[in-house]
């Protein structure tokens, strides 16, 4: 119906139902009752006077229906203490009071060079939304970084690297038939080449 409403030619002390307000899923708020003493699925009394109702709102910036200060998180991103060495972070680290399913804003690693170790994500795994943005988790989260060993010093984990190297002879190698395949082996390193 139309705002406002009016229910009029009401006797004081019967039950009345007030109508529901429209709430779209796009407004970023969601209605959470009336004013003035009436119970938020609009069941009252009629009063002995004329009174005047008003929907009651707060913000539901995830429109998911739930009012966003009945479900904020907390969320901070870390490098565990025996890992501070291969890492930091840079940029905001600790958020209070977020929204869930809204964008979380990740802070960048500056992964230390010529060290054996690169940066491989967060545990648990980030949460990423239809458009690829991170989003904010449901519930209170810790992020810890993530390492993998990383031999050739190019900050990208080895084992996401890994080539396979063939060598063929005629005639064999010293160490047995011909082909010799050496797997998961890492660009950049030194290679010791079977002896045929």
């Amino acid at each position: 119906v139309e705002s406002p409403y009016e229910m009029e030619k009401q006797v004081p002390g019967l039950a009345f139902q007030a109508p529901t307000p429209v709430d779209t899923d796009t407004d970023n708020v969601v209605f959470v009752g009336w004013d003035n003493g009436l119970a938020e699925n609009g069941a009252g009394t009629v009063p002995a006077e004329d009174t005047t109702y008003t929907a009651q709102y707060k913000a539901d910036l995830n429109n998911d229906g739930t009012p966003d200060d009945e479900q904020y998180v907390d969320v901070t991103f870390a490098i565990a203490e025996e890992d501070a060495t291969k890492g930091t972070l840079e940029g905001e680290t600790s958020y209070t009071d977020l929204v869930p399913g809204l964008e979380l804003t990740v802070p960048t690693v500056a992964d230390t060079e010529g060290d054996d170790w690169a940066f491989d994500g967060w545990t648990p795994a980030l949460t990423e939304g239809e458009d690829e943005n991170v989003l904010v988790p449901l519930a209170d989260t810790n992020y810890v970084a993530t390492w993998k060993e990383d031999k050739n010093h190019d900050n990208k984990p080895d084992e996401d690297q890994y080539v396979t190297l063939t060598f063929e002879s005629a005639y064999g190698f010293e160490e047995g038939e011909s082909p010799r395949t050496l797997e998961d082996q890492v660009p950049g390193l030194a290679l010791q080449a079977p002896t045929p």
